[in-house]
């Protein structure tokens, strides 16, 4: 049961702390991408943590939340687009190859041309 509970908590941690560079980042891919993911997803959590508070802050009104829990819920939106595996990057430009499964941020970001 304590187990249980820890991991739980672990899911909800807070994103680390973030650095101008990491808003910079964060503010690039968000006019370049879409992150689909899900509030429950241990991938997607992980990189939500990768762009720091403030980062994430600059980049989350291109996320997309995908399951019918958590906040800003657009599974129609998930469905439309085919998101068939968690955490998934579509780029805007549609010639970029949409990314399935975790990736650094920092080769997203490359692959994006936001470094």
């Amino acid at each position: 049961m304590l187990a249980a509970l820890f991991a739980l908590s672990q899911s909800y941690e807070t994103i680390s702390s973030g650095t101008k560079s990491e808003i910079k980042v964060a503010e690039c891919l968000a006019e370049k991408t879409n992150f689909y993911g899900a509030y429950s997803c241990g991938h997607c959590i992980k990189q939500k943590r990768e762009f720091g508070p403030d980062g994430w802050e600059a980049y989350k009104k291109s996320y997309v939340e995908c399951s019918d829990q958590g906040s800003n819920k657009e599974q129609q939106k998930c469905e439309q687009e085919k998101i068939i595996a968690l955490p998934t990057w579509k780029f805007l430009d549609g010639k970029t190859e949409t990314i399935i499964g975790y990736k650094p941020l920092e080769e997203i970001a490359d692959i994006a041309g936001c470094k």
